[in-house]
């Protein structure tokens, strides 16, 4: 099932987390300056013991919540069809559950506390089983970019993202940052809620002004930043 919100909020996650840099700190320190969670979506493999000290230490200093979650297993494409992807109903239940719950173990061990078990399919795609073996591997929910008709699970529930405001081809550039707050707003007017997925390695300095400017309008419109872990709490199935 996907979580319908009670209230309109908006969640921001940064993908692709492999400790801490330069970039991902800017980000950081934007979303905590207007009051929001951090959610960083980490690759289990590409963590290493520094890494962990790292983000562990993100969380103790912050005054808003640093949460991890797991962004796959290795970020490593497995597609057969073009169309790149770690998980899918391609690969089966068995190889799936057997990378999520390494991930999972993996993060639990290095991060502690600061792991929150919300699972994040790498480029989005997941499938029927994947959401199988998730469960069963322990997470306790999903998050990702949404499209109408995607799988879903009665006992799993999935947080809908709404918007990546990165376009990738031929080389990845953020759209217009007023299209992105138009397009926000107007997810929250129709369905009460909206997430927006952000990848801080292919951010500038005019996208870190642009979000910047973005955080300050959705405050100013009274959105809310409730943490995801929170969401999930209060889900219930329809």
């Amino acid at each position: 099932m996907t979580i319908q919100p009670e209230k309109p909020w908006l969640i921001v996650r940064l993908d692709d987390v492999r400790g801490r840099c330069n970039k991902q700190d800017r980000v950081c320190d934007l979303l905590e300056e207007y009051g929001a969670p951090i959610h960083l979506e980490v690759i289990p493999e590409d963590l290493d013991e520094i890494g962990a000290t790292d983000l562990r230490e993100e969380n103790s200093r912050r005054s808003v919540a640093v949460l991890c979650h797991q962004h796959g297993y290795r970020h490593f494409n497995h597609g057969t069809d073009g169309r790149r992807c770690e998980f899918g109903d391609h690969r089966g239940f068995e190889n799936q559950f057997e990378d999520l719950s390494a991930g999972k173990e993996q993060l639990a061990t290095l991060l502690g506390e600061t792991f929150e078990p919300i699972f994040s399919p790498p480029w989005n795609r997941y499938g029927k089983t994947t959401l199988d073996a998730a469960k069963a591997a322990g997470l306790q929910g999903m998050s990702v970019l949404w499209k109408e008709g995607g799988d879903t699970h009665p006992q799993f529930p999935i947080i809908p993202f709404t918007l990546d405001p990165v376009r990738w081809k031929p080389t990845p550039v953020h759209q217009p940052w007023q299209r992105t707050l138009e397009e926000l707003l107007d997810s929250m007017e129709k369905e009460g809620s909206a997430g927006l997925q952000l990848h801080h390695e292919v951010m500038d300095t005019d996208d870190f002004d642009g979000l910047k400017n973005t955080l300050a309008e959705l405050v100013n419109n009274g959105v809310q930043f409730p943490p995801m872990g929170d969401l999930l709490a209060g889900w219930r199935g329809f």
